[in-house]
């Protein structure tokens, strides 16, 4: 490629693009109060799909699923 190399540098909405996602200035990086409460209330939901019984026996037919394949393995190997 021949010509030349213009840098224009960034528009203002880059700028404003860039600043939103990491910041003017290095803050302290810290949650405002709104995304705080909606991380939080999404957490709570998570442990409380844990400990619906579904997904207790769900657990555990994958862990006995688990176990199985390990013992056959192993025979396997020991033959």
């Amino acid at each position: 490629m021949t010509g030349y190399t213009v840098h224009t540098g960034s528009t203002e909405a880059f700028s404003e693009g860039f600043d939103r996602i990491f910041g003017a200035g290095g803050g302290t990086g810290a949650k405002p109060a709104a995304a705080k409460e909606a991380a939080q209330k999404k957490a709570d939901q998570k442990k409380a799909a844990q400990k619906t019984p579904a997904v207790k026996g769900a657990q555990k037919k994958t862990k006995a699923a688990k176990k199985t394949k390990a013992a056959k393995k192993t025979k396997t190997a020991k033959k």
